[in-house]
């Protein structure tokens, strides 16, 4: 159905954060820590995107992957 897409797409990129968060903390190379935090930002957005969706069919978005907190897409 359209919501398991949109879940489907939000639980990847939950994966996708929790994943780039974990690359920044192994690394002390600026111009790595950079490129993770700019794939971090399109992350952020793309979950932003499909968690608007899924609210806008009347469902409250729980973090499948993230803490709450982790998933509040401030930043």
């Amino acid at each position: 159905s359209l919501l398991d897409a949109l879940f489907v797409g939000a639980l990847i990129e939950e994966v996708d954060m929790r994943d780039i968060q974990e690359a920044i903390d192994e690394t002390a190379h600026a111009d790595l820590i950079n490129a993770y935090e700019n794939l971090m930002a399109g992350s952020k957005n793309h979950l932003r995107a499909f968690v608007s969706q899924i609210e806008l069919l009347g469902v409250e978005y729980v973090a499948q992957v993230l803490t709450q907190a982790d998933n509040t897409l401030d930043g």
